[in-house]
């Protein structure tokens, strides 16, 4: 499989940065660089070293490399991993500029359900972080953001009944839980384009 083809959420920063790696863990300055890229892969390794390695994953070049790439014509694997570091980056903030980005990519028909789906999540995430309103709702988020996305790039190490019967037991949760996950509470999303 192409590096273009795997999901760059699964992937390593090292492999999406190639050889631009080590110099991009040289200083947060030189990682600061590599988010203006023309490779999305570059510009992914960039945000998520900021994040993890320099800890300045708010700082205005990372939301605008995130924005840029997801609103893009990139590949939709990257869009939507944009999207949701996105979310990450401003969790709990409440960012008007972002969560209207964010909230008219869910409500754009061209988007596909991918980029919809990591869109909505990375909009709850910025309003109410990552614990999200209550355990239901952080359970579908977790669903639709970390389950579902490893089994389509993985299905050889999980299958989706063994997810179901694990992450939503009986009598725990209602049958059609898994279902109703991928579920956009489409009232939430339009209060954030007026």
């Amino acid at each position: 499989m192409d590096i273009d083809e795997r999901d760059p959420s699964f992937q390593d920063p090292r492999e999406l940065a190639g050889p631009y790696y080590t110099d991009m863990m040289q200083s947060q300055e030189s990682t600061l660089r590599y988010l203006s890229s023309g490779d999305p892969g570059i510009r992914i390794a960039a945000v998520l070293a900021c994040v993890s390695n320099w800890g300045c994953g708010s700082h205005s070049e990372v939301v605008r490399a995130c924005i840029e790439i997801a609103g893009s014509e990139v590949g939709e694997r990257f869009r939507a991993c944009a999207a949701g570091l996105l979310g990450t980056v401003l969790s709990s903030t409440r960012d008007t500029n972002a969560s209207r980005f964010l909230a008219n990519l869910v409500l754009d028909s061209m988007s596909s359900s991918a980029i919809q789906s990591a869109a909505y999540w990375a909009l709850r995430e910025i309003q109410y972080g990552p614990a999200d309103v209550n355990f239901d709702t952080f359970v579908k988020r977790l669903i639709c953001t970390s389950l579902k996305p490893f089994l389509r790039e993985y299905p050889e190490q999980l299958s989706e009944a063994d997810a179901r019967r694990t992450f939503t037991p009986d009598p725990g949760f209602p049958k059609d839980f898994w279902d109703l996950a991928d579920e956009v509470d489409w009232e939430f999303v339009r209060s954030f384009t007026s």
